[in-house]
């Protein structure tokens, strides 16, 4: 096996890390290339490209979060939802290189959660904790518990599979003159992003970048290959979303805002979320993830009520590889950590 690690790609190289990352059974399009150019960080060396490969064929990629401090060397490097393999065995293998090419450029600490549910999840955290990794515990972490869907079973079935009260409340919206309608241009892309911003300080969460939004959904929402946004309206009034992501045979709730604060008898997210369902089986997809569940979730905290809410749709609870951290050289790490916190909390007190 031949590893690599460069800074950029060649068009050739995009084009193969992409095609692979499209076509593994474990990828997310967190890991795809065209990531990077979503997030808007792309500044030289913001982000690393790692694969291997044996002749022609890859078969392990990773993209790198590359946080370095300005005219040094010392980062923090993370790969979220990777690296992306479809073997165990290789995996382990291709992550302990990764971490041995990082250190040697100057790494603090590498992070990673590969894309891998039970029962296999199991043993590649064994394998990490064998390398030296350990878990990562912090509110940001990617989730490690979701609920999904099978998809492969015929609509009815999906739809008889639903709790009593989410079925009454998908009928409710259709009586009540809900509308749901898959994103078209920009404007609606712009209308999506706005709801997000009234959603998220109503409940107190962070805001999402208008720029971010645009740029996500050019790249992967409106390619129905790779995600799809769905609108709700009532009487023409936008009063939710559900923005899901496709990774190859898995759909993924991605962000889900909605107006709560009006029409208390409408039911808001129900239908945009069994629309996105009956897409997902539509596009001959396998799994539909509801994009987090929250097992820990204090009894009548608002996550408790987000757990109630996708409890509806299924019961079927997945884990998933959690976050896990090697800290190769501790001091790089907890100061570049720091340096990190205290300017993400300067530039909360600035948008505030």
């Amino acid at each position: 096996m031949d590893y690599y690690l460069v800074s950029q790609l060649t068009r050739e190289q995009a084009a193969a890390l992409s095609a692979f990352v499209e076509s593994s059974a474990h990828c997310h399009l967190h890991q795809h290339p065209d990531w990077v150019g979503v997030s808007g960080k792309t500044l030289p060396r913001q982000y690393l490209y790692f694969w291997g490969q044996e002749g022609d064929v890859i078969k392990v990629s990773a993209l790198i979060r590359h946080m370095r401090l300005p005219g040094v060397e010392w980062s923090l490097d993370s790969v979220e939802r990777g690296p992306v393999c479809d073997d165990a065995a290789l995996l382990i293998e291709a992550t302990q290189r990764l971490g041995t090419l990082l250190r040697a450029r100057g790494s603090g600490s590498l992070t990673v959660n590969p894309f891998w549910t039970q029962p296999e999840a199991a043993g590649i955290e064994t394998g990490l904790a064998r390398l030296g990794f350990q878990v990562v515990e912090r509110d940001s972490s990617p989730h490690h518990h979701s609920l999904v869907i099978d998809l492969r079973q015929r609509e009815e079935e999906i739809f008889a599979s639903f709790r009593k009260s989410t079925r009454q409340a998908l009928r409710r919206s259709e009586q009540m003159g809900v509308v749901v309608t898959p994103a078209q241009d920009e404007d609606d892309a712009e209308a999506f992003w706005q709801l997000y911003q009234h959603s998220a300080r109503l409940k107190g969460l962070e805001p999402m970048e208008r720029g971010f939004a645009l740029r996500l959904w050019r790249r992967f929402g409106a390619d129905p290959r790779y995600g799809r946004l769905f609108l709700a309206r009532h009487q023409g009034e936008l009063i939710s979303a559900d923005l899901v992501l496709r990774h190859g045979h898995r759909v993924e709730e991605t962000y889900g805002p909605s107006r709560t604060d009006i029409l208390p008898d409408v039911p808001k997210n129900h239908l945009c979320v069994w629309e996105a369902i009956r897409w997902a089986r539509s596009s001959g997809c396998g799994v539909f993830d509801l994009g987090g569940y929250a097992a820990d979730a204090p009894p009548g905290s608002p996550l408790a009520s987000v757990n109630e809410f996708k409890l509806g749709f299924s019961k079927t609870i997945i884990r998933l590889v959690r976050e896990h951290r090697l800290i190769m050289r501790p001091a790089i790490h907890y100061f570049l950590t720091l340096l990190h916190r205290l300017r993400r909390e300067w530039s909360q007190r600035i948008r505030a």
